[in-house]
Order: C-alpha cells, then structure tokens, then sequence
C-alpha cells in the first residue's frame, strides 16, 4: 500500500517568541495510519503539535489521509470480445489488443492469465456492416488503465451466424 497525506490550510499563523519561531520549519501532527487496511481516504481534525509558548491559528488543521494500493506496470495481450451482437456473425480486426496497466502488485504474478482483464467492443446498432469502435477494458479492483494498443478495432457484423 501506499500512504499520502493532505493538510487544510498548508499554512497556519504562528505567534510565540522569535527564537522558537525562527527554529520552526514545519509542524508535526499525528495521524495513527497503521490500522488502515482500506483502500480509499479520511479526514480527520488534529491539533497541531506545538511547542511550550507558540499558539497557532488556527490551532487545528483538517489532515486528508489517502491509502492506495501498492501498483506495478504491465503489459498483456488479450483477444477482443464482442458484447451483445445478437444473432449476426462477428470479426474482429484486429482480434488482439495489448492492455499497459498499473496493476496492484498482488495481481501482477497472474496477469497474463488473469481472467478479471478483459478487452471489448460493443456494437451501437445490429445492422450489418463494419464499424470502428473503440476498445473497453476492464481490471480487477485497484487497477488503472494506462492505455490500449490500438484503442480502436474495426467490427464487421454479417448475416448468420458462423
């Protein structure tokens, strides 16, 4: 996983004795992240943790914390699918697409075969003739596509089945 973290404002006023101001290049505040195991993010209030004699304004700050999944780039090959086509005959050309995603890393080993990566077109209308559509991909949770190559595959629809 990873961990970012937010704060509202990013700037807050100081006012205590110029020694202790002078020394002060940023402020801690604690946030117990280590229980997170859920993707997704929170906000909490927290006051700022300050030294003997400093007041700040405002004396507590909003702190966004986003936990992400760890991701690793990959690349597979998968054969175009065609949804909701009907009873009319389907080519696709061309059949294969190459998938570039940030998967979790958990779901790199399997990739290549992992069946939650899928590519497809779906026909607008069941007239047939050829139409260039572009290529859907669907991930497992947690990824991010990064893009298809050719995003846009040409599907011819015929009369009968084959």
């Amino acid at each position: 996983y990873t961990l970012q973290a937010t704060v509202d404002p990013a700037e807050v006023a100081l006012k205590g004795p110029a020694t202790r101001l002078a020394a002060m290049a940023s402020l801690p505040v604690v946030v117990n992240a280590a229980d997170e195991t859920t993707v997704g993010f929170r906000t909490e209030s927290r006051s700022l943790i300050l030294p003997d004699g400093v007041e700040a304004s405002p004396p507590k700050v909003n702190v966004t914390v986003v936990l992400d999944h760890r991701r690793k780039q990959v690349r597979v090959t998968r054969t175009v699918l065609v949804e909701n086509h009907g009873p009319l005959g389907t080519f696709v050309r061309p059949d294969k697409v190459v998938i570039y995603a940030a998967l979790p890393e958990s779901r790199t080993v399997d990739a290549a075969t992992d069946p939650d990566i899928r590519a497809w077109v779906e026909p607008q209308t069941q007239a047939p003739g050829a139409y260039t559509l572009p290529v859907q991909v669907v991930l497992p949770a947690g990824g991010q596509l990064v893009r298809v190559e050719p995003e846009n595959v040409v599907l011819t629809l015929e009369q009968g089945s084959l």
